[in-house]
């Protein structure tokens, strides 16, 4: 039975390349959400675990000359910056040109382990802000530690980081073949680095697919706000999990209401509950990015945030889809019995209690009443 799983996963990860090789998103947008990209999302969100864990990707000379196909860039003496803070993979596969950015790692008792100079420095470094613009002029304001995480330095007083030679690698790769797809990837802290290198390689139509990510826009750059960026070109996957007391969220995505930042882009709310159980998502289109901004209703021991954890999830959402003889994710809500919070969250449209004891009672998807019941 061991054996024949790992051919059944063998096979899947082999008709999963077969496919990127063969085909290309043709539009920016999420929706509808087909097998195709689903499976771009899946292949993403695997280099975004393993930008965490594994050493180097292609070519370890860490230096990604123009030529290579794919390979390795991480913050260190080579750069000027602080030895392993920052990672990055750029993969040329297929159709397409991933570029998967490494998130923060947890800190451990040592103040001057790489851990702590992520965390703190880049993911709560609100007080820098830098202006980041594309290749046509237009400008927005982001937070400076995730803009450090782009250039692969922990902060403002260190080298230059290794910005050029990812922006050199991407040029060499988008060029190298017509019609190729750049896709900017990450999780967490490397979500929100994805997105800044979205807004600055809009000129490529790249796509942002980031999972759990902090919001980066800062608030104060009114009036303009950012709005010139295609949103539907940033596709924001948020985790839930079901406890004691109902649906939560991953908790990373809101912490713009204590940071003073915004997001960007399009929510695609994963299903809460068993991943074996994943049929539908929820998707929420680009002009409300904010929909889940709430401190409320948050994973408080951040289990929802893990990689892994997201990685199920969208892996039995695309053997799902892959089964059901549908063309593409039904993204209108959650199915009948799963958790909710909203009733829009909800392919019913109605969230409710499923019992009369306030202490026990979760909210959950249910049939829509029909004429006269309530």
């Amino acid at each position: 039975m061991a054996m024949e799983n790992q051919s059944i996963f063998v096979m899947g990860a082999l008709l999963l390349i077969i496919t990127l090789a063969e085909a290309t998103i043709q539009h920016g947008s999420a929706v509808p959400l087909t097998l195709e990209k689903l499976g771009v999302v899946l292949r993403a969100k695997e280099l975004s675990d393993d930008v965490y864990g594994v050493d180097s990707y292609g070519d370890n000379s860490l230096d990604c000359q123009a030529s290579s196909s794919s390979c390795t860039l991480e913050s260190g003496s080579l750069f000027g910056t602080n030895e392993g803070d920052d990672r990055v993979f750029l993969v040329d596969e297929g159709e397409y040109c991933f570029v998967a950015f490494k998130g923060s790692e947890a800190p451990n008792l040592d103040p001057n382990s790489p851990g702590w100079n992520d965390w703190i420095e880049q993911n709560f470094d609100t007080v820098i802000t830098y202006t980041v613009e594309d290749g046509n002029g237009n400008q927005c304001l982001v937070q400076g530690g995730f803009y450090d995480a782009y250039l692969g330095r922990t902060n403002a007083n260190q080298g230059i980081g290794y910005q050029a030679k990812v922006e050199s690698w991407i040029k060499h790769c988008m060029e190298s073949r017509g019609n190729k797809q750049l896709i900017l990837t990450g999780h967490s802290q490397g979500g929100s680095v994805a997105t800044i290198a979205g807004l600055i390689h809009q000129h490529y139509d790249s796509i942002v697919i980031n999972f759990g990510a902090p919001p980066v826009i800062v608030r104060n750059n009114s009036p303009l706000r950012c709005h010139w960026p295609n949103g539907e070109r940033f596709w924001r996957f948020i985790n839930t999990e079901m406890d004691s007391g109902g649906m939560d969220y991953d908790a990373a995505p809101f912490l713009g209401s204590l940071l003073g930042t915004w997001h960007l882009g399009a929510n695609l709310i994963l299903q809460p509950g068993d991943v074996n159980d994943a049929q539908s998502l929820k998707y929420i289109d680009s002009s409300n990015p904010e929909r889940y901004q709430s401190l409320a209703y948050l994973d408080a021991d951040f289990s929802a945030h893990s990689g892994g954890f997201y990685l199920d999830r969208i892996e039995a959402l695309y053997h799902y889809l892959q089964n059901s003889g549908r063309s593409s994710v039904d993204i209108s809500g959650f199915p009948i019995g799963s958790g909710c919070r909203y009733s829009d969250e909800c392919s019913s449209n109605r969230c409710d209690w499923d019992s009369y004891n306030p202490l026990t009672s979760v909210a959950r998807c249910y049939p829509k009443l029909g004429r006269g019941e309530w």
